[in-house]
């Protein structure tokens, strides 16, 4: 019956995706968290699988792409739509429905496109996903395009303290050396 294939996904408590639970727990695209919350309603488990109605909280930036995300578990052969300003939340919409495929397109697009003129934008929504996944591969890549960072530029006033220690400690400069203070 269609009760039994069809399921809801309500988004803070605003959008509501009507889904197949196959089509999310299945394939090669499958979110682990699906498969686990409509495996437990089977067995009578979870009474928000039995409804029918998943109810998850997204932070803003997240939850508008969630329909990127649901087209890319639909469309098995289609390529994820993804661009810098949804890169991030995809990755982490990856982590959190445990979607191993999302994360690693998501991850391939971000190693692949990050540039100076970017970045800023994907610490920002890094930051505000608190995705350390993300935030490693920016300091990977601030590591290696250092010499090529200028004290104006817009990444240097937006972000954090600690994110420059964790890049000046992945280059080897602890904070009791001369050189790490030179370049703070």
């Amino acid at each position: 019956s269609a009760e039994e294939t069809e399921s809801s996904v309500v988004v803070d408590n605003v959008e509501s995706y009507h889904v197949h639970k196959n089509m999310l727990a299945s394939g090669e695209r499958k979110s682990e968290y699906f498969a686990t919350l409509f495996r437990t309603a089977t067995e009578g488990n979870c009474s928000e699988a039995n409804a029918s109605i998943s109810r998850i909280e997204l932070e803003g930036i997240a939850a508008t792409a969630v329909p990127d995300m649901l087209d890319f578990l639909y469309g098995q052969e289609s390529p994820l739509k993804v661009s810098i300003e949804t890169v991030t939340a995809l990755y982490s919409l990856g982590d959190f429905f445990n979607i191993k495929s999302l994360r690693w397109e998501a991850r391939q697009f971000l190693k692949n496109n990050i540039s100076l003129s970017n970045m800023t934008t994907i610490y920002n929504h890094a930051t505000t996903l608190s995705n350390q996944h993300v935030h490693k591969i920016l300091v990977k890549f601030v590591c290696e395009e250092l010499h090529n960072i200028c004290p104006e530029d817009r990444i240097i006033e937006t972000t954090q303290l600690e994110f420059w220690k964790q890049v000046f400690e992945k280059l080897g400069l602890s904070p009791s050396t001369e050189e790490y203070s030179e370049h703070l």
